[in-house]
């Protein structure tokens, strides 16, 4: 599995806690079109691993939509 960057295990966790793409862009200094991108790709690369597994897909099936949002 291709690993996360450091800026999207960053967003990836800022999502988790609730933070919007402003809250996002702002506190890490990149802007909302980033955001979005390494969101896409952190998503990505976290489905490609999972679909590997079955229960692993189970367990972040919930991780998904809130990244999807």
């Amino acid at each position: 599995m291709d690993k996360l960057s450091d800026l999207q295990k960053q967003i990836v966790q800022m999502k988790l806690a609730g933070k919007d793409y402003s809250e996002m862009s702002e506190e890490l200094g990149v802007t909302h079109s980033q955001i979005h991108k390494n969101i896409k790709k952190a998503y990505d690369k976290i489905r490609h691993y999972a679909e590997k597994s079955e229960a692993i897909m189970l367990i972040l099936s919930p991780l998904f939509s809130l990244l999807h949002h």
